[in-house]
C-alpha cells in the first residue's frame, strides 16, 4: 500500500467517531466473553469520546484557540500572488461548481477573490491535486474563480498534482521563491499550513478564512448551544485533524 494511503487510512480510523466505534466493537467482544469489567471501561471510553466530541466545550475551545492563531488579512499589504490551497472536490456535472467543490474549498476561493479586487494587478495561483476525479481542485477553483468575475489571465494553476499541503508548498517554492505572497487557507489549517510553507524558505502573509468557532455580540442562550449536535463533532474533528497532522510533522522532523 501507497505511504501516503496508509497515513490518510490510518488518520481516518484515528478520528473521535471511528474511535468511539472502535471502543464499542471492543466492549462488545468483553460481553461475549463475559468479561463485565473490561466491558465497562470501553463502554464508558465510548461514552467519554461521545460527549466530549459532540458537546460545544471542548471543541469550541480547542478549535477557536487553533483559528485565531492569525488575524484576518489586511489590504495595506499589497503582493503580487495569491495563493489558495486545494481543499477537495468531486466532479458531478448534476450539481452547480459551488457544489462540487467542499466547504473549505468554496470558502478559499470566495476569500481569495475578495482579497484579489483589494489587489489590483494581482494573481490568483491555485493549488491542489487530482485525486481520485478526472480534474485536479486547482482546474476546479479556477472554473469557480473564473465564474466569481476573476479574469482567466489573472489565475495561474501553481500545480494539479499535490496529494497534501507538504505537496503543495515544495511544488509552489520555485514560483513563490524571494517574494511576499498571501496564503489562503481555512483557519484551522494554517498554522500547519505556514510551518510547512516557512520550511521551504518562503514568506506567506496568513490570510486565514473558514472559521467554524465565532461569537455574535450577543451570543446565542445556553439552551441553544449546549444540547450534542453534528456540528460540535465536525469542530472536534477538525482540530483533531490538525492536531495529528502537526503530530505527524513533528515525527518526520526527527528523522530528516
Amino acid at each position: 500500500m501507497d505511504f501516503f494511503v496508509l497515513k490518510k487510512v490510518l488518520g481516518a480510523f484515528l478520528m473521535p467517531l471511528p474511535l468511539t466505534f472502535i471502543c464499542l466493537i471492543v466492549a462488545w467482544f468483553f460481553v461475549i466473553r463475559k468479561s463485565q469489567r473490561a466491558s465497562l471501561i470501553f463502554f464508558g471510553l465510548a461514552t467519554l469520546l461521545l460527549a466530549l466530541s459532540t458537546l460545544p466545550f471542548l471543541p469550541e475551545a480547542l478549535l477557536r484557540k487553533t483559528e485565531q492563531q492569525y488575524v484576518q488579512y489586511d489590504p495595506g499589504v499589497p503582493v503580487q500572488y495569491i495563493v489558495v490551497l486545494g481543499g477537495g472536490h468531486v466532479v458531478d456535472a448534476t450539481v452547480p461548481l459551488s457544489s462540487q467543490l467542499n466547504r473549505s474549498s468554496t470558502v478559499r476561493v470566495v476569500e481569495a477573490a475578495r482579497i484579489y479586487y483589494q489587489n489590483p494587478g494581482s494573481k490568483i495561483v491555485t493549488s491542489g491535486g487530482v485525486g481520485y476525479e478526472p480534474y485536479s481542485t486547482a482546474e476546479m477553483h479556477k472554473r469557480l474563480l473564473v465564474a466569481l468575475g476573476i479574469p482567466e489571465s489573472d489565475i495561474i494553476i501553481g500545480n494539479s498534482t499535490a496529494r497534501d499541503t507538504e505537496d503543495e508548498a515544495n511544488l509552489l517554492s520555485q514560483l513563490l521563491s524571494d517574494q511576499y505572497f498571501i496564503l489562503v487557507t481555512s483557519a484551522s489549517h494554517m498554522q500547519r499550513s505556514m510551518t510547512l510553507f516557512e520550511a521551504q524558505g518562503l514568506t506567506p502573509i496568513p490570510a486565514p478564512t473558514g472559521h467554524l468557532v465565532k461569537y455574535s455580540e450577543n451570543g446565542k442562550p445556553w439552551w441553544q448551544k449546549a444540547p450534542p449536535a453534528s456540528r460540535h463533532l465536525l469542530k472536534m474533528e477538525m482540530w483533531w485533524y490538525e492536531t495529528l497532522g502537526r503530530s505527524w510533522q513533528i515525527i518526520k522532523s526527527w528523522f530528516a
